[in-house]
């Protein structure tokens, strides 16, 4: 009996167990050259239905979905801790994720409406906004003058460019020149518009909290109760 004719009953084993495991027409696809191969084949009957299984699952629609909703998810929560975690940018990064959303899953089919796009971005801008603010309204409240609150309002805006913690040392070191320098204050006195800062700043944290859970209930009572 000649080679050939062993390695015949091979090969005809090999296209059963390919019709048999019934893997996709991508998967033949990028597998099929095995086939050609003059070589002794190797064909399992449960490797390739496994490999099938995997690869298809891998590249289904399901698979890219549940990958799109861990990214969206991840950028939600990690954002929410970040509203009290100066080191995180907490509701810019919950916007990107509610952003995303509406983009990765189409304008339709994410079930997220352009309204509801809308008044997440308008808290959105409200929590930036408290960000610079909350370090003045303190500072005055605690009596400092009209200088230690633009100082703070200019020690935000300088703050911006050293991230998040810049946002909080900023106002605080504003408040503190600006009554020195302009108002011509005591240390004792500036210092006090300083707490004011800091109390201010403590308050702004409190309310971004407040911000950004609108912002998530916002975002699912129009996905997944309204819609």
């Amino acid at each position: 009996m000649h080679c050939e004719d062993l390695q015949t009953p091979h090969r005809d084993l090999g296209a059963t167990v390919l019709l048999a495991s019934e893997p996709s027409e991508t998967f033949q696809s990028s597998i099929g050259f095995l086939l050609a191969d003059a070589g002794e084949p190797h064909y399992d009957l449960t490797t390739m239905t496994l490999l099938a299984g995997i690869f298809d699952f891998l590249t289904s629609e399901a698979m890219v979905d549940s990958m799109k909703w861990a990214l969206i998810v991840a950028l939600i929560v990690i954002g929410f801790f970040g509203t009290f975690l100066p080191i995180l940018p907490g509701t810019t990064l919950m916007f990107v994720g509610f952003v995303l959303h509406y983009f990765l899953f189409g304008m339709e089919e994410s079930r997220l409406t352009w309204q509801g796009l809308v008044v997440i971005t308008l808290l959105y801008i409200a929590s930036l906004v408290l960000d610079w603010i909350s370090g003045a309204i303190g500072a005055k409240w605690f009596g400092s003058s009209k200088y230690g609150v633009i100082g703070a309002i200019v020690g935000g805006i300088i703050g911006l460019f050293f991230s998040l913690p810049g946002l909080i040392i900023g106002p605080i070191i504003g408040v503190f020149a600006f009554e020195m320098i302009f108002a011509k204050k005591e240390v004792k006195e500036a210092s006090n518009s300083t707490v004011g800062t800091v109390v201010g700043g403590i308050a702004g944290v409190f309310a971004k909290v407040l911000l950004a859970l609108g912002m998530a209930g916002w975002y699912v009572v129009d996905v997944f109760l309204m819609n």
